[in-house]
């Protein structure tokens, strides 16, 4: 058996009452944390709350040598856990298909997670939002451009766009809201296609599910010189904006 557990959006508290139950009655617990982040816990909190060890899994061992969880569920009951919900991340997907493949049963105990917290958060409406994007940290000779492209199909579709920020959880790097804003204003310099300015509005949400989470709304031109405290942060750009949202956002509005 193979039980995938979400944990929610920022720390150990988070865990439904389902997934405690099954965190509290599986052989063997495991938990990755490079698709996403718990800003607000660490690994003996979880261990702490949930009476169970947890073994920490790297990006490799579930990507590369899988297999060795899927011996284990093959023979026990085995509890996968993550930031979030788990089936936002493909590779839980890809695990989910190949545990069926091979007979073994698996489970989803959902978690909350960004994609419904970060429009709840700024007051729009959830329907209304495109395809999603990740933002990279550019590297010497890498320096993609796909997600300015996402943001302006949603754009040109009056769609709001959800950027998630890169996470590197091995270099412990959680790339904040600032760096995100220079990137994308770094692909309209390349790029030029009028998508982002110095005035365009964006949204920031920082610790979204934290008792000091931060949402805003303003001009990049002023966000980007705004601090945010600690990461994880996203950033959200909104499409043609109803007037209840635009009533949500003015009240986070940065002047």
């Amino acid at each position: 058996m193979l039980t995938f557990v979400g944990l929610g959006l920022y720390d150990e508290l988070d865990i439904s009452i389902k997934g405690l139950e099954a965190v509290r009655n599986a052989d063997a617990v495991f938990a990755e944390f490079y698709t996403s982040v718990l800003a607000g816990t660490t690994v003996a909190k979880l261990e702490e709350l949930y009476g169970k060890k947890v073994a920490l899994l790297k990006r490799e061992d579930l990507e590369q040598r899988f297999e060795g969880l899927l011996a284990v569920a093959k023979e026990k009951k085995v509890v996968l856990l993550c930031a979030g919900d788990p089936m936002t991340a493909t590779t839980h997907a890809f695990l989910k298909n190949e545990a069926t493949r091979q007979g073994i049963k698996t489970e989803i105990v959902h978690g909350a997670s960004i994609y419904t917290a970060a429009p709840a958060i700024l007051g729009l409406h959830i329907y209304k939002f495109g395809r999603s994007v990740s933002l990279p940290r550019p590297e010497e000779g890498f320096f993609p451009t796909s997600p300015y492209y996402g943001i302006l199909k949603n754009r040109e579709n009056g769609l709001h766009t959800l950027i998630l920020l890169d996470i590197k959880a091995e270099q412990n790097y959680l790339m904040r809201a600032n760096e995100g804003m220079q990137i994308l204003l770094d692909m309209e310099a390349r790029e030029r296609k009028g998508l982002f300015s110095q005035n365009i509005k964006i949204c920031v949400v920082a610790r979204a599910g934290s008792p000091d989470g931060i949402a805003a709304w303003g001009e990049i031109s002023k966000l980007v010189q705004m601090n945010f405290g600690k990461p994880p942060h996203v950033l959200v750009l909104p499409g043609e904006l109803h007037f209840t949202e635009m009533e949500s956002l003015s009240l986070i509005e940065v002047r």
